[in-house]
Parts: C-alpha cells; structure tokens; sequence
C-alpha cells in the first residue's frame, strides 16, 4: 500500500507511521522538520502546509490512501483535500470527539449534533471544519475517526505523562472519588491500527474511536497501574469530587483526562463505540499502555520526561492545590 501521512512525526503521526512501516506499507511523510524528523524506512517530503499548493508535487503519485492528522486551522485540510481528491482513493482524518456540541449526552454515538463552524469556535469548530472539507472533496471514500482522550508512548499533550511523573514523586497522591468512574481512552497506537485497517479496507464514515465502556477503564485501574509501574512510592488518598470542586480542581486539565459525575463534559467518557468496534476497533488493556508509556519516558533524558506539545498549556495539579486539598482533607 502507498500511503501518505499528513504529519508523522509526532504521537499520534508517529504511531500511524511506526505501525504502517511494521506492515510493509510504503510510506511518505509530510512535515516541516520542526519537531523531530520521520522514522527510517520512509520517504520524507518537507513541506509547510500552511503555504498554499505546497502538496502540489505530491498530486502526481497514485496514493491508496492519505492519513492527515493536522489539529489547527481547517483551512489547511482544505487545501490538502483539494489537491489531493484526484490523487487518492481514500482519506482518513484523524478528528475528536470535541466536535460535538455540549454537553455531551451520555451513551450518545456519531449521530450526535456537532458543532458549527460558521458559529462557533475555537478548537471543536476548527475540527469540524475540518471534517467537512475531507466531505467535501471525498465523500463516500473518507473516514473520520473522532478520537477521546488519546494516550500512549510519546504522548506529547501533558495527560497520562503527568500521572506516570506525579506518582513517581512518591508521597500523598491525590486520587479523585469516585474509584470506580469509568474514563474512555485510546493509545495512540490502537487508533494507529484502526486507521490502517480502514485504509486497507477502503472503510468509510464517522466513528467514535475510543475504547469501549464495558473494558472498564476506572480511576482507580489508571491510578493503581500508574503507582506500580513507577515503583510504588506514591500512596493514593481518594478525595471526594464535592471537595476537590471547593479545592478549585478543573475537570479535565487539574487531574489531567479528570470528569467528575455530573460535568456538562462527562459524555466525553461516556459514548457509544459499536460503530467502531463492528469495523474492527481492538484496544489494549491500560495496564499495557502505561507501562509502555513509562518505559519509552525511561529512554528521555530527566528534563525531557514530560514532553509538551508547543502552545499546549501545562497539565497536573499544582503544589499550591496539593497544600489546599491536603488541608481540605485534614
């Protein structure tokens, strides 16, 4: 298979690649050169997206199938959509479930409302215009992947990293009740295998990639596979969400991936992936993903471990709201 993938060289770009070269795939690259340089094993065609026409070389190779995971101005896939309509089969888009308009009923599936992008803004609107410029140039032959809370080795977006750092400080490790909450995930690698698999398939439509709810990703799963991986040092004190509120804790960024019951954001964790899992969607277990996830920060240097993307606000709990909460609890 010839494939094209729109940025590959970080995270999700770098998963997509890594796995398409494990399957024999011939694979080209498109990026600047900014953050980090393709695998070995593929063709590297550097280029800007932002400047108009700079994929006008690549119109004429045949492509089975391009993989774009670009996540800012939908401007820009636009462009790659309509230069490249006539030269591939196929389109996949790697989108979020950010597109849907909130709050985010629960057990809802791809059907849902989204947002749009002639009204709305910010990061779900640029996603969904995103969306509607692989429709338009190729309907019937596009899939779109709205992905959740993604995770896994080289993760550059401050979540799973920040509680693989926090539990290896050790000490009193704030574990937000209740235990049993069930977050909905996906390593990077897994949507990896689900985009080739559809490439390779010719698949088509929206789906919901995230894991299922019945594989039960619960806090304490998470945070139990955090703490003993990273050597036990960290001792979880479980804090009612009501108390974290009054602690001023933000769902989502203070206790990174983090939606208490009842957040008007809680259908992040709480949607209907059969769609995906009847087109083939696998996913591992979480123990898997973070051991994998502290092994690969294991090769960083110290100062490295918790890499983040450009632009990307940091994530985790601040000492000043460990103090508060541990005062709170007292």
């Amino acid at each position: 298979m010839r494939l094209l993938v729109l940025g590959g060289t970080r995270f999700v770009g770098r998963a997509i690649v890594a796995e398409a070269l494990a399957r024999g795939f011939d694979v080209t690259v498109v990026s600047r050169g900014e953050s980090d340089v393709p695998q070995r094993g593929v063709t590297w065609f550097k280029a800007d997206r932002t400047v108009p026409d700079s994929l006008q070389p690549l119109t004429s190779t045949a492509w089975d199938a391009v993989i774009d995971t670009w996540d800012g101005a939908a401007e820009v896939v636009a462009g790659s959509t309509a230069l490249l309509a006539r030269a591939s089969n196929w389109y996949g888009y790697v989108s979020s479930r950010s597109v849907y308009r909130w709050p985010m009923a629960a057990g809802s599936d791809e059907s849902a409302r989204a947002v749009d992008p002639a009204s709305d803004a910010g990061y779900p609107a640029a996603k969904r215009g995103a969306e509607l410029a692989v429709l338009d140039r190729f309907d019937g032959r596009c899939l779109l992947a709205r992905a959740g809370l993604i995770v896994g080795p080289h993760e550059d977006t401050g979540r799973l990293t920040w509680w693989l750092h926090r539990a290896d400080v050790g000490g009193w490790l704030v574990a937000p009740e209740p235990a049993d909450l069930v977050w909905q995930l996906i390593d990077a690698r897994d949507l990896a295998g689900f985009m080739l698999d559809a490439a390779a398939g010719r698949t088509t439509g929206v789906y919901n990639v995230v894991c299922p709810r019945s594989q039960a990703i619960t806090t304490s799963r998470l945070v139990e596979a955090c703490v003993s991986v990273t050597g036990g040092r960290a001792d979880p004190r479980w804090v009612p969400a009501a108390l974290l509120a009054r602690a001023g804790v933000a769902a989502w960024d203070d206790l990174p991936g983090w939606i208490p019951p009842g957040d008007e954001a809680a259908g992040m964790h709480d949607c209907n992936v059969s769609a995906a899992v009847a087109a083939g969607l696998t996913c591992r277990p979480i123990e898997t993903t973070v051991a994998d996830t502290w092994a690969w920060q294991q090769t960083l240097p110290p100062r490295s471990r918790r890499p983040l993307r450009e632009g990307l606000p940091r994530r985790g709990l601040s000492a000043e709201q460990e103090q508060a909460i541990w005062w709170l609890t007292r």
